[in-house]
């Protein structure tokens, strides 16, 4: 009798345990339903935020060279080839004075002309100046008078053989590897175009009086 009641009881409480096991497993799978849910709100939020929060990748801008805004020298060896510097312009005596000093670099076809105006034998040297460079010194009729190579640094000064109205600095040995020499000419009508030495600005004309 015990047995049986026993018995009996073992399968009333397996039935219990079945129903039990069977309620826990859906409230698991409800939980689960939900956990999982969550987990893919919150993957969603967060890759929302890395999105917000990972710059914009843009495609690099072209970088827009000094060539594209200043006048251009051009320079005609004797057998005809031509070469061409894009200058800035020095035409002021602090403009003159700084010239490049204390740059790390400068593109090849890049360059400075330094304008008097009048013809001078103005030395130049190359104190607080990082990178070596050719000078060519050029005649008002656009014919090359001379042309040095200068090291970078150098308090050693350079003097033209000739009289001179522009010299054009480059970097070290651009004249010698464009075929350019002495006595070669120089196209500088954008240089004198450029320069309020030659082109001073306007003044304004004076309101008429009613």
């Amino acid at each position: 009798m015990v047995r049986k009641r026993m018995t009996g009881g073992l399968i009333h409480l397996s039935g219990l345990r079945r129903s039990s096991a069977l309620a826990l497993a859906l409230v698991l799978a409800l939980c689960g339903c939900a956990s999982s849910h969550a987990q893919s709100s919150r993957q969603a939020s967060r890759a929302a935020e890395q999105a917000s929060a990972t710059p914009v990748q843009r495609a690099p801008a072209v970088q827009q060279g000094i060539a594209g805004n200043l006048p251009a020298a051009v320079f005609t060896s004797a057998a005809g080839q031509q070469a061409t510097l894009y200058v800035e312009i020095a035409d002021t005596e602090p403009a003159r004075n700084l010239g490049l000093m204390n740059r790390p670099s400068m593109p090849d076809d890049h360059g400075m002309a330094f304008l008097w105006s009048t013809d001078v034998t103005e030395s130049f040297w190359m104190k607080d100046t990082l990178i070596p460079l050719s000078i060519a010194f050029i005649d008002a009729n656009g014919a090359i008078v001379d042309i040095q190579e200068m090291q970078a640094e150098s308090l050693d000064t350079h003097t033209p053989a000739a009289p001179y109205q522009v010299a054009i600095e480059a970097n070290a040995s651009w004249y010698a590897r464009n075929g350019i020499q002495v006595g070669d000419s120089v196209d500088l009508a954008q240089v004198f175009a450029a320069s309020s030495l030659f082109n001073p600005p306007a003044s304004p004309s004076p309101s008429s009086s009613p």
